[in-house]
């Protein structure tokens, strides 16, 4: 392993929370245990603290984002470290800023790759957004977002997807033809609990009140999965009054008081916790009887909150669409068409 740095430019970082911030810390955290030294550069807010950082991982925020004026920044960072010069890339298209069609971003990995000699390896945890009937509009960020693949890609000497599917609609656009698209999938970034008595106190917390079965939700309760979580929750509590609902995850708590101003008949029977530290979100996470995972898309594995469910054992019930590996219809989980709450 060579001793050159590696740079990893990714559109989200701890503190901030998600699957792909987890996922770039784990990257650059494996990297400098192989004794790589580690630059992170990533779009970041004012208030974002950055006071723990990591033994050999040097950070770079950009803060307001990755404007014009920080690609320029960053570009000329890069351009005074010594080469060779090893870019890794978490690409997902709207983590960029610019509604999703940050294409300057696009084409200075091209100047990067091709009046730069520098060597870019991109993980693409996300290619496009889809085409759609309605509203039109959004047919203009799904072409944009195809110019950016095709510029990324061609600016990549090295292309990896988290699904299957991603490499399909990736051979159409990467230019340099005859190079192969790995897949990796996502592990989880949760580990399995090891901690049974505080799962079981959890579980016995929540069914104090009559209820005998714990069934739980990971997330950040983004628009897509809050939409189709609302209906699924409304419709089960209705029905089954021996089951409470526990909320785990970035956003839990906004989302839940927000669902209970319109079903306060449900408040006893609905805990959110909030953001926790990983071990505490597994032990949450073994206390549920069953974890329920919508996706409008279907489940894949680049779910990481999906990933941690199933790493801690837990019976998932999650949704198939046209993003899902073949083998979620197999019988290893309880899968239901996306968009189906019933």
């Amino acid at each position: 392993m060579t001793t050159a740095s590696l740079h990893i430019v990714t559109p989200e970082y701890p503190p901030k929370r998600g699957g792909v911030a987890d996922y770039a810390a784990a990257l650059a955290a494996e990297f400098v245990r192989r004794g790589v030294p580690v630059h992170v550069r990533f779009p970041c807010s004012a208030t974002q603290d950055l006071s723990e950082t990591p033994a050999g991982i040097a950070l770079h925020p950009l803060v307001g984002g990755m404007t014009l004026r920080n690609i320029f920044r960053l570009d000329r960072r890069l351009s005074r470290q010594p080469k060779p010069r090893r870019l890794c890339v978490q690409y997902v298209p709207h983590g960029y800023g610019w509604k999703g069609m940050n294409l300057p971003f696009a084409l200075w990995l091209l100047r990067r790759a091709y009046l730069c000699g520098d060597r870019i390896d991109t993980m693409f945890h996300e290619v496009a957004y889809p085409w759609v009937r309605r509203p039109l509009h959004h047919n203009l960020v799904a072409a944009v977002n195809r110019l950016m693949a095709v510029c990324v890609a061609q600016a990549s000497t090295r292309l990896f997807v988290t699904i299957p599917a991603w490499a399909n609609l990736l051979h159409g656009y990467a230019v340099r033809r005859g190079r192969p698209i790995a897949v990796l999938p996502v592990p989880s970034m949760i580990p399995k609990s090891v901690n049974a008595a505080a799962a079981a106190e959890l579980r016995t917390a929540l069914t104090s009140n009559d209820a005998a079965f714990v069934v739980g939700h990971f997330g950040t309760y983004g628009s897509h999965v809050g939409d189709a979580l609302r209906p699924i929750l409304l419709g089960l509590l209705a029905a089954r009054g021996d089951v409470c609902i526990l909320l785990l995850g970035h956003n839990g708590i906004p989302w839940s008081e927000d669902f209970l101003k319109r079903h306060p008949q449900f408040r006893s029977r609905i805990t959110a916790l909030g953001e926790r530290s990983a071990v505490e979100t597994a032990d949450a996470l073994a206390a549920c009887d069953v974890v329920m995972q919508p996706f409008s898309d279907g489940a894949s594995c680049r779910r990481t909150s999906l990933m941690a469910a199933l790493v801690n054992g837990r019976c998932v019930v999650t949704t198939v669409g046209f993003l899902s590996e073949p083998f979620w219809s197999e019988g290893h989980v309880a899968a239901v068409p996306a968009g189906d709450p019933a």
